[in-house]
């Protein structure tokens, strides 16, 4: 499955900002990706679970986790 991340931004800062854009299952890391913070991020999540129709089966719930970057990493 992939994942798209399209940030928008309102800068307050001229610097360059990074994105650095997680997504874990259960705890687990399964996809990353890092680049310019106004550039989209395709992520790749391999033999992810998807979900069954309502009824039919669990629905398997990740976390997608954003962090905005300055140019030093903080």
């Amino acid at each position: 499955v992939d994942l798209e991340v399209r940030p928008t931004l309102r800068r307050l800062r001229s610097d360059a900002l990074r994105l650095r854009t997680v997504v874990s299952l259960d705890g687990a890391e399964v996809a990353r990706g890092e680049g310019d913070a106004a550039a989209v991020q395709t992520l790749t999540v391999r033999q992810a679970r998807l979900w069954w129709p309502n009824g039919l089966g669990s629905q398997t719930l990740y976390t997608v986790r954003c962090e905005l970057l300055a140019a030093d990493g903080t």
